[in-house]
């Protein structure tokens, strides 16, 4: 009996041991956990002839993961790509920058063909509605 209480200390102390070095080896934001989670791979997403990624965020677990070009509808209804840079826009450093950026109203950015340089309609960010697209086998939603 005294064998198994000398055992399953050690067990113990190690299990303890591998869970504090998970916890500190953690992603330090929790998108960037959901991210690098072994269950959650990285989407991949086809290229343009530029280089540009492009593609769906339906599948993104982390706004690091987004593609170069992110799908969006215009606002005449058509299927085109914004820049992920100006669809997000600036990270702000302070909390000072992030009054100082934040919007008055919405603002109005290109939406591009997949080659990322032909512009073919506008998207607008920040008008505080948004519109869910229909599914084309059920137009009801």
């Amino acid at each position: 009996m005294l064998r198994t209480k000398v055992l399953v200390v050690p067990a113990m102390l190690a299990a303890g041991l591998a869970i504090g070095l998970g916890v500190n080896s953690a992603p330090s934001h929790p998108a960037d956990a959901a991210a690098s989670a072994p269950n959650n791979p990285a989407p991949v997403f086809p290229k343009n002839e530029s280089g540009q990624t492009y593609g769906s965020i339906a599948n993104v677990t982390s706004v690091s993961q987004y593609p170069d070009l992110v799908l969006v509808q215009d606002t005449a209804g058509h299927d085109g790509y914004v820049l992920a840079t100006q669809l997000n826009g600036p990270t702000p450093s302070t909390p000072q920058q992030a009054i100082a950026m934040n919007p008055t109203g919405p603002r109005t950015i290109p939406v591009y063909a997949s080659n990322g340089k032909t512009v073919i309609g506008k998207f607008v960010v920040g008008g505080g509605t948004t519109t869910a697209p229909v599914s084309k086998s059920n137009p009801s939603g």
